[in-house]
């Protein structure tokens, strides 16, 4: 069996740089006598401060949690929770919304859809189909309202969540400003400026 020398393979850092909102790394590497420089990897951060979210040269006004910015504490304190996550995909209701531009994965809303936030639940901070016998609370996606005509989740507490330590923190619309249950509300005008800006490997800076 052949194994790789190690003694041949470098990796050298040529390029890193950043501002407020936005990463650039470039990497060259070398195995033995082959050279190249192929690997770049751009993160835009959108920083949340107070009301106001910065993504590339724009300030944008939202709403957040009745409870403020802060470390949350438990399920239903309405705190927006202080931190810096990746976010999900884009769900959005395709009878209100046309002409979506965005680098997202696109998810269509569905009147069964919902979001667990309930901590008794196996399902806890995850997206569910609703069904008569489904004997938990939830968030219902498919609305009346606007609020989530589009809506991203952000991913706290979303890998193997902790019980009671909080659920379904959203990016969605407001026509209002009014505080929130703890997730984040912006203007629709100003949700598809976002739009033009994230993609997956996006992340939201909560200070």
């Amino acid at each position: 069996m052949n194994f790789l020398n190690i003694s041949f393979f470098s990796l050298k850092l040529i390029n890193l740089k950043f501002n407020s909102n936005l990463i650039s790394l470039k990497i060259s590497y070398n195995v033995g006598s082959f050279s190249k420089t192929t690997l770049s990897l751009f993160i835009m951060i959108i920083t949340l401060n107070k009301n106001i979210i910065l993504v590339d040269q724009f300030k944008l006004k939202c709403s957040v949690g009745k409870g403020g910015i802060k470390k949350k504490i438990k399920e239903g304190d309405k705190i927006t929770p202080k931190g810096c996550y990746f976010l999900d995909n884009l769900y959005y209701r395709s009878d209100r919304i046309k002409g979506l531009r965005t680098s997202l994965k696109r998810i269509i809303i569905k009147k069964n859809m919902g979001w667990s936030d309930d901590p008794r639940s196996k399902k806890y901070n995850s997206r569910i189909s609703l069904t008569k016998n489904y004997r938990y609370s939830y968030e219902k996606l498919y609305r009346k309202d606007h609020n989530y005509d589009l809506l991203i989740p952000i991913k706290y507490n979303y890998k193997n969540p902790i019980k009671n330590k909080g659920s379904a923190i959203f990016l969605h619309l407001t026509n209002n400003y009014k505080p929130t249950a703890g997730c984040i509300a912006l203007k629709k005008k100003d949700f598809i400026i976002m739009l033009n800006f994230i993609n997956k490997k996006t992340k939201i800076k909560i200070i």
